[in-house]
């Protein structure tokens, strides 16, 4: 099954998440709107989404600040992206694996 590491810039947040097919994982800072919530300064209240259809994980950039980056390329505002392995969220850096967990 494909998860998420989640590991801050700081070493301090370190979270692994669990992606089932159909789900729509909001990442951000606001608890009301979001599934993940990172304590990061440059994170926007509901930063973006992963989309997760079978095998496949889309990431769209929901108008934050300081952007989305999937595999080191900046996501327009409403931007759709294929997810292979590495998004950056803030000073977030998120790390896919489609089996077990490995350290980001």
């Amino acid at each position: 099954m494909p998860m998420l590491l989640l590991s801050s810039a700081q070493g301090r947040q370190n979270v692994a998440v669990k992606l089932e097919d159909g789900d729509d994982v909001v990442i951000g800072r606001r608890g009301d709107c979001c599934q993940v919530i990172l304590d990061d300064p440059l994170v926007s209240s509901c930063h973006c989404t992963l989309t997760r259809t079978g095998n496949t994980i889309m990431v769209r950039d929901n108008g934050s600040l300081n952007g989305t980056h999937v595999d080191g390329r900046k996501l327009q505002s409403g931007e759709f992206a294929w997810l292979t392995k590495r998004l950056k969220v803030g000073q977030t850096n998120l790390r896919l694996h489609a089996g077990g967990i490995k350290r980001a």
